[in-house]
């Protein structure tokens, strides 16, 4: 089982995500970025990834419910020349899963969203039924025409993220900073339910990430390989 540090600042809770990005990624304006479960769209909604589009950089968004990636073709309705919406989800197989209220494919999760409060009852009401098609991380890497070498992966999928990040060539497509949504640091989840979530951590730390910045929402892992080569 691999141990993982990280530095001192990277605790620190007042660091914002364009703090992380400035610091390693300085201000580019033609990057290209994969984001695996993009959500809201529309203010006061917004993405990890949606800021980058706005500069000038390329990429594609991956989403299973479909009106969010509606949403996401009016807030990016300038980018659209550079950015790509793909209405589906990504997981460890391809095939058809259903989303439960709280945008998960995990039924059990969405039990839990529900017992910790996390579900008003409007929203429940009127949430409907959803089934969306899932797809492999290689699949959605290729459609995306994602280049080897690239510089932002998010990854966001209330729970699913093992099953993306265990099946995710990292020697094919490398990311320069991964930002992924984990419960390791989260309260509201038992010991239990954090077991696919230090998984997670482990794999990126065996394909040579350091984590730079975490929290209770997200961790954020910047390639070893990055900080001894950049670019090349």
């Amino acid at each position: 089982m691999s141990t993982y540090e990280t530095k001192d600042w990277a605790c620190a809770h007042e660091i914002r995500p364009a703090d992380i990005y400035n610091r390693y990624l300085p201000y580019k304006t033609d990057g290209f970025f994969i984001e695996i479960g993009m959500g809201g769209t529309l203010p006061p909604s917004a993405s990890n990834t949606g800021d980058f589009a706005d500069i000038g950089w390329s990429g594609a968004f991956f989403e299973p419910m479909q009106r969010y990636c509606e949403e996401a073709e009016i807030r990016h309705k300038d980018n659209l020349d550079r950015i790509k919406i793909f209405n589906c989800a990504v997981g460890d197989e391809e095939g058809e899963l259903q989303l439960f209220p709280g945008d998960t494919l995990i039924k059990e999760l969405h039990i839990h969203y529900d017992k910790i409060g996390w579900l008003p009852e409007k929203y429940k009401e009127t949430y409907g039924e959803h089934f969306t098609k899932v797809i492999t991380p290689t699949q959605a890497l290729q459609m995306a025409k994602c280049p080897a070498r690239y510089d932002v992966l998010s990854v966001d999928v209330e729970g699913f993220e093992l099953k993306i990040i265990e099946n995710y060539d990292f020697n094919r497509w490398r990311p320069i900073l991964a930002v992924i949504e984990l419960r390791t640091d989260n309260a509201s989840f038992t010991p239990e339910q954090k077991v696919d979530s230090d998984r997670v951590i482990e794999i990126m730390i065996d394909n040579d990430y350091q984590i730079v910045h975490r929290d209770p929402a997200n961790f954020w892992f910047l390639d070893n390989l990055y900080l001894q080569h950049g670019e090349e």
